[in-house]
């Protein structure tokens, strides 16, 4: 119990220490593209989910993990939707369900780097990157980012033109040849960055800068109007969701470990807590055996029986009975060590005589002493202390 005690004091201990060691260090920001609703980095997108309920009738806008052609075919969408990721490439039933959804009076917006499968196949576009920021260290970005250098976005149809940080805009189209296509924002270079294609009632929106909707754009002092400018492509009238899919996979885990994995010093700690209870596992769940008592050697106890109950006897006065129990023990010992059994003859005593060794007097008087015995003759004090002589010399006890 104790050692079990010391494991969990140590490694509470250790836990405690390097979380605490790890708060005094200066935290380094992560520059991760996530685009998550929920993360709070500068490439995260919690603060574009606290600004749109502003622009769609106070109502906040949920997330999705399912595939357009699940949410359209399936779960009958009837919101408009927004897509951000960093490359969005689809099949023909995605396409398919976009277009129709599309036809229905809704609009999709997708914001990536890339796109591919069916819907660029379809609408002959493609993009490029002139930095590739999905494949940036923290330490780069922040290099790119201290430099204050700034790109412009211009929206064809206002002519307004908003300044963004220049890593918002490294991405454009490079081909919009469809007369379809209809390109609402272009860089300072002049490369669309924003098009648009009315399908039905509907349309589709395809941006090549999907950082704008990120907490670090937003916090900017002027790229937020940009972000702002986008959304407002969108009904006002229609709820809009955000399909996280493409990003993030089929389904966000709803585990509580997911909260405590996505920090670096709490994933930390809990590997170490994890690591620390498999230890306990391994050394506190040994088989526990009980100390074996020692247990000296059995001792023959019978020669201090027999004094005890001779003494017994001789305290009662019943002669009689100790020498019954004498005549017993002898008859026994001649049996097992001559093979003997008492006829109480002469022949018997001769016999007696030559195989124990003893005089042959001492062998009648004996005889005669047992005789008496069991014939059942009463046992005085001196015919018990004749027997008792007689077989001290019988075994030639002096």
């Amino acid at each position: 119990m104790k050692k079990d005690r010391a494991y969990l004091i140590f490694t509470a201990a250790a836990i405690a220490i390097f979380v605490l060691y790890q708060l005094a260090q200066k935290q380094a920001t992560d520059w991760t593209t996530t685009f998550h609703h929920r993360d709070k980095n500068p490439f995260g997108a919690e603060l574009v989910h606290e600004l749109m309920p502003d622009l769609f009738m106070g109502k906040p806008v949920p997330s999705v993990f399912r595939t357009v052609y699940e949410l359209v075919e399936t779960d009958t969408l009837g919101e408009n939707l927004l897509i951000v990721t960093q490359s969005f490439s689809t099949d023909e039933n995605d396409f398919n369900a976009m277009v129709r959804h599309a036809q229905q009076g809704f609009t999709i917006l997708v914001a990536a780097y890339n796109f591919g499968g069916a819907l660029a196949d379809s609408l002959n576009i493609s993009t490029w990157e002139t930095i590739r920021v999905r494949t940036l260290n923290s330490s780069s970005v922040e290099q790119i980012l201290g430099q204050q250098h700034s790109d412009s976005i211009t929206f064809t149809q206002s002519k307004k033109s908003i300044t963004v940080p220049s890593l918002a805009a490294t991405g454009y189209f490079t081909e919009v040849e469809d007369s379809n296509l209809e390109v609402l924002a272009e860089d300072a270079q002049g490369n669309p960055v924003l098009i648009r294609w009315k399908v039905g009632e509907g349309s589709i929106l395809l941006c090549s800068t999907p950082l704008a909707f990120t907490n670090y754009m937003v916090m900017d002092d002027q790229a937020y109007k940009f972000t702002e400018h986008l959304l407002n492509y969108f009904p006002e009238n229609i709820p809009v969701v955000h399909n996280e899919y493409y990003h993030l996979g089929r389904l966000e885990s709803s585990t509580p470990l997911r909260v405590l994995l996505r920090d670096e010093n709490l994933r930390a700690a809990t590997y170490i807590m994890l690591i620390g209870f498999l230890l306990f596992l391994l050394f506190g769940t040994k088989r526990k055996q009980r100390l074996i008592p020692v247990i000296g050697t059995l001792q023959n106890t019978s020669l201090e029986f027999t004094q005890t109950l001779g003494r017994l006897y001789y305290r009662q006065r019943d002669h009689r009975k100790l020498a019954e129990k004498r005549m017993k023990y002898w008859v026994d010992y001649i049996y097992r060590r001559y093979n003997l059994r008492p006829l109480w003859n002469a022949e018997f005593i001769e016999l007696l005589a030559q195989k124990s060794g003893a005089d042959l007097k001492v062998c009648q008087r004996l005889v005669e002493l047992f005789k008496q015995v069991e014939t059942g003759a009463s046992v005085s004090n001196e015919h018990l202390m004749k027997i008792e002589n007689t077989l001290n010399e019988f075994y030639g006890i002096e």
